[in-house]
């Protein structure tokens, strides 16, 4: 029996034993060193943008050079992006087929000039730029949520009871009283 959608997948009894669930885990699992490597040439080209904000946020005006720049830059990115997306195309069609298992056929090279003048390509430059900037934020969040949950449930038996702890601003004096802030966590 195939199935297709999540819902149905789930309501299998041994869900955990297919490869439905550990596919997922290897695509979310290659997202990290893809968005990393994409961020930080991300963060290189617009971190002069930080000082730009920096100088408006404090009304100094902003210097030249770095206007010119960032113009530079723009414009160098928007010509440049729909042929240094093409590695991060195959990565991604490679990572695509962790999840699904349909068969995708490859994207041909169309010409240069076709090459700018497809809507794929810019869609392909804004998945690029999605992952480069939004995904290790959103990575970043929840490691520190996965963080403090753990701590949360961990920190009462860690102590124990020899000690007092402040936990979500309630002083916990042994770990049956850290049980509701252990529940909390969980949910």
């Amino acid at each position: 029996m195939t199935t297709d959608t999540l819902p149905v997948a789930i309501r299998r009894r041994r869900f955990l034993g297919t490869a439905w669930p550990w596919r997922a885990l290897a695509y979310l699992a290659t997202t990290v060193p893809v968005s990393a490597v994409l961020s930080i040439g991300l963060f290189l080209l617009v971190s002069p943008l930080l000082k730009v904000i920096s100088d408006v946020s404090n009304k100094r005006p902003v210097e030249l050079p770095i206007v010119v720049f960032l113009t530079f830059v723009a414009l160098m990115v928007l010509a440049i992006a729909p042929i240094a997306v093409v590695p991060v195309t195959v990565i991604e069609r490679f990572r695509l087929g962790l999840i699904d298992r349909r068969p995708l056929p490859p994207r041909r090279w169309p010409g240069l000039v076709a090459r700018y003048r497809t809507p794929a390509t810019w869609m392909e430059v804004g998945h690029a730029l999605w992952v480069a900037g939004l995904v290790p934020i959103l990575y970043g969040i929840w490691g520190v949520l996965a963080i403090v949950a753990s701590s949360l449930v961990a920190g009462p038996f860690l102590v124990g009871d020899s000690e007092q702890i402040s936990v979500l601003g309630a002083t916990v004096d042994n770990v049956g009283q850290a049980i509701p802030s252990q529940c909390w966590a969980c949910c």
